[in-house]
């Protein structure tokens, strides 16, 4: 027997998206990353909520699917602790690719993952 949350995922009712205000960021280091890297990006039509705190909402064109990966990469485990952080983002990137070019799908974005001691 699966998990009780297995199968296909709830959609979301499209007035209560469309109400939706743009995401308030709060205050401390995780917002302050988020603000000064990420609040000037442009709008793309598919992206109904974009940055924020907790997740983004995409709608896919019709008849299209949407292939999500992200490999988080651990300092000592996936890089030396003393590694460039470009090489690391530039690692980080590729092994991304990587999985969606596994399922042969075509890269529109990429979502990040962080996670600090």
């Amino acid at each position: 027997m699966g998990h009780p949350r297995q199968g296909r995922p709830r959609a979301l009712n499209p007035a209560a998206v469309s109400a939706l205000a743009p995401p308030r960021l709060g205050v401390g280091p995780e917002f302050d990353l988020i603000r000064d890297y990420f609040s000037g990006l442009g709008a793309r039509g598919d992206v109904t909520l974009g940055v924020g705190d907790d997740c983004a909402l995409l709608q896919p064109p019709a008849g299209q699917q949407l292939a999500l990966t992200t490999d988080t990469l651990v300092a000592g485990v996936h890089f030396f602790p003393d590694c460039n952080p470009e090489a690391v983002g530039h690692k980080a990137l590729a092994v991304n690719l990587s999985d969606l070019a596994a399922m042969a799908a075509e890269p529109t974005r990429a979502p990040i993952s962080r996670a600090s001691p």
